[in-house]
């Protein structure tokens, strides 16, 4: 789902390794990208804050 808009970003060839082409193009994988944009989110609404997270991981 990723591996063909990197290889068109990058220009590299097709034996690249999908690891390598998101480092190459400067984008995180794509269910880190989702993980990073829901918690921006929460953040945005209130939802996260400093004592939220420090208490999630005390229960980790």
């Amino acid at each position: 789902m990723q591996r063909a808009p990197l290889l068109a970003i990058t220009s590299c060839y097709k034996t690249a390794s999908t690891n390598c082409l998101s480092v190459v193009a400067g984008a995180l994988p794509l269910d880190l990208e989702v993980r990073r944009i829901v918690q921006k989110d929460k953040h945005r609404q209130g939802e996260c804050t400093l004592a939220n997270m420090r208490e999630r991981l005390k229960t980790s």
